[in-house]
């Protein structure tokens, strides 16, 4: 198919011009005359693309020559240059190119518009040899191609605008129009506008630019609905099956019920004078059997509630003032040492057996003596329980007597603070925390090995060693000194 083609400054002017098309050409008119770029007015199927060409082409610079053609499928590259050379009277060669017009029209340096219409027809090999005369142009740009096109175009010119034609298209659109230009294409477009002046209400023309956004596609496919006689006349409401269904139910359902008390009638008269009866005869009990209420239900009974904050005044005489500091206790320890296996404190408690009187049959067992003393209140910290083992009775026998034989033949103890394998370690302790007074290493055989323990001070009887406990160094607290005996251990240091 041929491509039809028209270039003439005599062209009618357009009927209609919106505020935004006059906006968007004159941009137009600029690209042309200061830039070299390709130039695409994207709008939708209907949407005006023909009546903007028609506005354009009567507001176009008068420095510039236009010739407007519509592309038909297949679109035909020789028909095109045929046009510019018949439309710019170009010189006429046997084999015209595309480059060899551009070249003469650069020549004459006078700009040129070339306006295709249904562009979407264009093949993209014919767009991407116009983009390489474009930026091949570079400043002397005298040609000029203006493409008019819908969205299905959009595809192949995002392809185009790469790295190589990067900035060289620029795509337009036309533009919404406004509430009172929509009302004058209306009134230009629309039949018999006598007629309108009772359909085209100021409240169904906001309905109707509501309803189409100003665009020119939208309101050429809804103006001739909306704005009919027959849209004012409301459309007679058909009785819905569903309505009929529901009626015919019902009536149904009456009959079924009449007829079944209709003959049901001197049955449901027995049963009703049978309980009729029955609630007479209930009336008539005396009032003491029949079932009184709960007194709790009579009488209020007021309840304190666990979320309920008392007076201040009785507040303040039951509130302590600081919580109670935690109880210390001291376990001591006469035992043999050389059974005992807890020498070493694992963490913050430790835990040694009770001492056994010396005769288990005649003498009850005593249990341990403990010392109680306040310190501040610590965390409470989780303490691994260590296993307890039960030893045989007839060794149980042998360690008490062995304890007591100790007691009374040295009858002092002493406070250990401290056990390690390296009396080098427990000398550093010393150094380190200022404790040089009363301080002894003493040492002690357990399993085979050697042990060392860090004793300070020698008592003759037990509350002194209690006594002394309470003014110990703080720095030695934390390691939980305890009373033992000092009975088996010889001072190395």
């Amino acid at each position: 198919m041929s491509n039809k083609g028209e270039s003439s400054r005599q062209s009618l002017d357009a009927p209609f011009k919106p505020a935004s098309w006059l906006a968007k050409i004159d941009f137009i008119n600029h690209l042309v005359l200061f830039n070299n770029v390709l130039m695409a007015v994207l709008a939708e199927q209907g949407g005006g693309k023909s009546t903007f060409i028609q506005l354009l082409t009567a507001n176009l610079d008068p420095g510039i020559k236009f010739h407007t053609m519509t592309a038909a499928a297949p679109f035909s590259a020789d028909d095109f240059l045929a046009q510019m050379v018949e439309a710019f009277h170009l010189r006429d060669d046997a084999q015209p190119t595309l480059a060899s017009l551009v070249e003469q029209i650069n020549e004459r340096k006078a700009h040129v518009l070339m306006i295709i219409d249904d562009a979407q027809h264009v093949p993209d090999e014919f767009l991407k040899e116009v983009l390489e005369i474009v930026k091949a142009q570079e400043g002397a740009a005298f040609f000029h191609l203006c493409i008019v096109c819908d969205y299905s175009l959009i595809g192949s010119l995002n392809r185009l605008d790469k790295d190589d034609y990067k900035n060289l298209i620029h795509t337009i659109t036309p533009g919404s129009l406004s509430e009172s230009e929509t009302k004058t294409y209306l009134l230009s477009y629309l039949p018999s506008p006598k007629r309108l002046e009772k359909t085209m209400s100021s409240d169904r023309l906001k309905q109707f630019y509501q309803l189409t956004g100003g665009e020119i596609a939208r309101i050429n496919l809804e103006m001739h609905n909306f704005f009919s006689a027959d849209a004012l006349k409301e459309p007679p409401k058909p009785k819905s099956l569903a309505k009929r269904l529901t009626l015919t139910a019902s009536l149904v359902i009456v009959g079924l019920a009449g007829h079944y008390i209709w003959q049901n009638q001197d049955e449901l008269r027995r049963t009703l004078s049978f309980s009729l009866s029955e609630k007479n005869l209930a009336s008539t009990q005396p009032a003491s059997l029949q079932e009184q209420p709960a007194v709790s239900r009579l009488l209020p009974i007021d309840k304190p509630l666990v979320s309920e904050i008392p007076p201040f005044n009785v507040a303040v005489t039951t509130q302590a003032l600081q919580p109670p500091p935690l109880k210390r206790m001291i376990e001591i320890s006469n035992s043999d040492e050389e059974t005992n296996d807890n020498l070493v404190v694992m963490d913050k408690v430790l835990v040694i057996p009770k001492s056994l009187a010396r005769n288990t049959e005649t003498t009850p067992r005593q249990p341990s003596r403990t010392v109680h003393h306040q310190q501040p209140a610590k965390p409470i910290m989780a303490v691994p329980e260590l296993a307890k083992v039960t030893p045989p009775l007839s060794r149980v026998q042998e360690q008490a007597r062995a304890v007591a034989t100790a007691a009374k033949t040295s009858g002092q103890f002493t406070i250990q603070l401290l056990a390690g394998r390296s009396p080098e370690e427990l000398k550093r302790f010393v150094h380190a925390h200022g404790i040089h007074d009363a301080v002894k290493v003493r040492k002690v055989s357990r399993n085979g090995r050697v042990w060392y323990v860090l004793t300070m001070g020698e008592y003759g009887q037990i509350e002194q060693a209690r006594a002394a406990m309470n003014h110990l160094p703080p720095a030695v607290i934390p390691f939980k000194p305890w009373i033992r005996s000092v009975s088996g251990l010889p001072v190395v240091g």
